[in-house]
Order: structure tokens, then C-alpha cells, then sequence
């Protein structure tokens, strides 16, 4: 997504070491603009002030960024808490439904909507649009 006008960040909860770790052994680090780790920030989700942070730092407003995370109470109610646009992973299908829609994917090769299920196995928390930064 990076080389299509988007740059990724992830904010994660734990401690910084092992959410570092996992991001250098799975060598993802690279494709993130941005990493927030609630152990290294001493604030973490679904506090506004992390996600408030992510767009700061991406250098955004929260309203241009779409969060994409797999626990409804900490990612998608925390990213809708600050007024980002959230998708939720609900990898099991077995979680919480929400009221309403809170995201889908549109496929980058024939622009129609696809279900997030689609996508299970691809993970981005946060980001925003390289032309409004």
C-alpha cells in the first residue's frame, strides 16, 4: 500500500521489546512509517491518546486515517473514539456485530467492494494518505 499513495504505521499494546521483535523477525518492519508501542509510550489502546498520536506522527489528521485492527473494543472502538474510519478483522467471525458497517476493502484491480474476509490474512493498523500529509 505504501507505493499507492498510502503509508502504514502500527500501534500495538505490550512491551516494546517483544512487538519489535516480532516485527524484525518477520522482517515487516520496513513497510511501517511509523511503529507505536503502548510499553514504550505509557499509554495504550483504546485511549484516544495513542491513536492521536499515530496521526501526528503520520502527519495527518485522525479523519484521514483508516484503522484497521482485529479487537473491536480496542482498535475499531478506539479509532472511532478519536474519528478515524476503522475495519474491523474479525478473524474468528465469532466476535460482536456491529450496529453498522465500520469498513470493507475495494479490490485495487477492479474497484468493487470485497468483504474483510477476503483479507484475512493481511494486517495494516494505521494510515493516511501521502497527498494530505
Amino acid at each position: 500500500m505504501g507505493g499507492r499513495g498510502f503509508r502504514m504505521g502500527v500501534i500495538t499494546n505490550g512491551d516494546a521489546a517483544q512487538q519489535k521483535s516480532k516485527l524484525q523477525t518477520l522482517d515487516l518492519a520496513q513497510f511501517f512509517a511509523h511503529t507505536l508501542i503502548s510499553g514504550e509510550l505509557g499509554y495504550a489502546k483504546p485511549g484516544t491518546e495513542i491513536f492521536q498520536t499515530a496521526a501526528e506522527r503520520m502527519g495527518c489528521g485522525t479523519a484521514e486515517c483508516i484503522y484497521i485492527g482485529d479487537s473491536f473494543e480496542n482498535d475499531v472502538n478506539g479509532a472511532i473514539g478519536v474519528g478515524m474510519r476503522a475495519v474491523w478483522l474479525d478473524r474468528e467471525g465469532s466476535g460482536p456485530r456491529p450496529q453498522k458497517e465500520t469498513g470493507t476493502f475495494a479490490s485495487a484491480t477492479s474497484g468493487k467492494s470485497s468483504t474483510l474476509n477476503s483479507y484475512r490474512n493481511q494486517r495494516t493498523d494505521v494510515g493516511c494518505s501521502e497527498s494530505n500529509a
